[in-house]
């Protein structure tokens, strides 16, 4: 490595030298530290542990989109080493955390932002491929159940109604089993951002506002603009369910071998979109927009635009892009919320055998042909866009 290289990765910390870096000082930020840790190791070696401790500390829709985004690494022989320092940009916060906590109907959630410097690199066969920084925010959102009263709570796997110890025995509704730590506080988004507040502690209101980033966080923004209004006809629905189904859905065609392993959950014919994802290895999800939904008829129907960070393996070098999708979303009038589940939803009607979203349309025991338009949100037309 050279001088000019080594000049480059250290100008992150160069460039910020002059904010504190924060050591661990409270229960929220060693968590932080310990799920960035285990989130490094994961991905920083070839293979998947069964029940390893990255598990414990994700929900598991997040756990699915890692596993499939190390899946594909593995295939190609890439790892992923992230380094991350917690600093304190804003000079009347000594922990350099933020957080947001709200409920959207099916769950409690913290929405925590972490101002960070941090560098993402990645290898293929321990060849360094790719080199990225860092230097405004770690964004997570913590899920726990919803308390409903008189000793209940909602299953954060399918939303229904239980008592803390029947969840712990099995979901009546879904058969979800859980301990006391799966129902409190598990991550379901991480992701680096640019942070309009960091833009304004370090350069100033002026340049936050020509930033082009929102001033406050989209998810609750939105779910306080449309969550009331939809909750009128679908009592739980949360839109980071949304978030988390979509996110679920998207890695899984943006990391597909081929349409069959996607035709599940669309209608649209995406093999030409999957040409153009064929050298995606990695994807990160930083915003979500519902830009409509409604009733009629029989079917609900929703118009969303996603914004990501693009991962690609090009000419033997990793590349980073951004992309906005735009989806309409269709489901049945009478699915709600908290009938629709993460990657485990449905039971064949054929044979009682449960289906996960991946499994396809086909169901793998009984070969029964599966709706997914009557259990869960279908893509009926994508758009996609650099």
């Amino acid at each position: 490595m050279g001088l000019l290289d080594n000049m480059f990765r250290h100008s992150v910390d160069k460039k910020n030298k002059k904010y504190a870096i924060i050591p661990d000082g409270d229960a929220i930020s060693c968590e932080l530290s310990s799920f960035r840790n285990h989130f490094n190791n994961f991905f920083g070696s070839q293979g998947i542990q069964e029940n390893g401790e990255l598990q414990k500390y994700v929900t598991q829709s997040l756990w699915h989109i890692l596993y499939l985004q190390k899946k594909k690494m593995d295939r190609l022989g890439i790892t992923m080493n992230i380094k991350c320092d917690r600093r304190k940009y804003d000079v009347t916060n000594t922990s350099g955390i933020r957080e947001d906590k709200f409920n959207d109907g099916k769950y409690d959630i913290n929405n925590v932002f972490e101002e960070i410097t941090a560098t993402n690199t990645f290898y293929q066969n321990g060849k360094e491929i790719g080199f990225f920084e860092f230097d405004e925010v770690a964004h997570y959102l913590f899920f726990s159940a919803k308390t409903v009263g008189n000793n209940k709570m909602l299953c954060v796997n399918c939303g229904a109604e239980s008592t803390r110890e029947n969840l712990i025995d099995g979901c009546d509704y879904c058969g979800t089993k859980y301990t006391i730590e799966d129902l409190e506080g598990r991550i379901g988004h991480f992701t680096f951002k640019d942070n309009y507040w960091v833009k304004w502690y370090k350069y100033g209101p002026s340049v936050a506002e020509k930033g082009g980033v929102n001033k406050y966080e989209t998810i609750k923004q939105l779910d306080t603009k449309y969550g009331d209004e939809i909750r009128e006809k679908d009592t739980y629905f949360s839109l980071q369910e949304l978030y988390v189904n979509l996110n679920n859905k998207l890695t899984a065609i943006h990391l597909a071998e081929d349409s069959s392993q996607i035709n599940e959950f669309s209608d649209v014919d995406l093999k030409s979109v999957l040409d153009e994802y064929r050298d995606v290895i990695y994807m990160e999800m930083v915003d979500i927009h519902l830009n409509n939904y409604e009733v009629r008829g029989t079917f609900q129907y929703a118009q969303v635009s996603c914004h990501m960070n693009l991962y690609e393996l090009k000419d033997g070098k990793i590349e980073k892009r951004t992309e906005v999708v735009a989806l309409k979303l269709m489901k049945v009038e009478r699915r709600k919320t908290r009938e629709v589940s993460a990657p485990k939803l449905m039971k064949c009607r054929g044979c009682g055998n449960s289906v996960t979203l991946l499994d396809g349309k086909i169901c793998p025991i009984c070969g029964r042909q599966i709706d997914l338009i009557q259990y869960d949100w279908v893509i009926v037309e994508y758009k996609n866009w650099k």
